[in-house]
């Protein structure tokens, strides 16, 4: 990390593969040519060690200027601004102190998220409803959003999963209902994957999952976009009159 900061032997290399990252941002557009919002979440899990912008692996004010330049230099430099960023630390924080302990600031965050395959791996409930209510609450004081940013299990068929050990946890409270989004990870083949495939054991585990009230898939979201079409002509027909 110190490498690619400025002033580093790094950091002209760095700024080069950000500059790919930009382009391969702002190719993507909707049916209009227009920008679409993406959720962007760079230097994640960075509580434990197993990247190499890890906790071990530099200090806290590096991984913060690190954090703060690829967030500044998006947007400076490439005037990038469709990009909601994800804050997102794996276990190893047991309050809110620890959480923040690396928070890049509330100018470069807008999800307030976290990792965890450990917590329910490890038959520990009710660490990840700690972890969920920590981020719900910051979310609601820095007006931030609350996200289940990665998870998952790839031992499906051993056990149900989704109804018996991923739902009481997020329906635990308030707060942990109030999280935005669940990501699971990659379906990568049938040795790999974390949600169940056609004809996979757990389908049915699955489909009872997500038939659940406070669960919603893509296609039964609102028209957002819609909705915020006609909210802007509203407001062009309120300063025409």
């Amino acid at each position: 990390v110190r490498k690619m900061l400025p002033g580093g032997p790094a950091h002209q290399t760095f700024r080069q593969q950000l500059d790919l990252v930009a382009a391969f941002f702002l190719s993507l557009k909707g049916p209009q040519g227009e920008a679409i919002p993406l959720v962007f979440r760079p230097w994640h899990e960075h509580s434990g060690n197993w990247f190499w912008w890890g906790k071990m692996h530099c200090s806290r004010e590096e991984y913060i200027e690190l954090y703060r330049f690829t967030i500044d230099y998006l947007r400076q430099q490439h005037q990038i601004h469709q990009l909601l960023i994800a804050f997102s630390p794996d276990v190893g924080f047991t309050d809110e102190a620890s959480y923040l302990e690396r928070y890049p600031g509330d100018d470069i965050v807008d999800v307030m998220g976290v990792d965890d395959y450990h917590s329910l791996r490890t038959k520990q409930p009710q660490q990840l409803i700690l972890h969920l209510e920590i981020i719900s609450e910051l979310a609601v004081r820095k007006n931030k959003v609350a996200a289940f940013t990665e998870t998952g299990v790839t031992d499906l068929a051993e056990r149900k999963y989704f109804m018996e050990e991923l739902y009481p946890c997020l329906n635990h409270s308030d707060k942990t209902r109030s999280v935005a989004w669940v990501l699971f990870w990659r379906n990568h083949d049938e040795q790999q994957h974390y949600v169940p495939y056609l004809g996979h054991p757990s389908t049915d585990d699955f489909v009872r999952f997500t038939s659940q009230d406070m669960i919603w898939l893509n296609d039964e979201l609102p028209d957002f976009y819609g909705r915020l079409k006609m909210s802007e002509k509203r407001q062009q027909n309120i300063g025409t009159k």
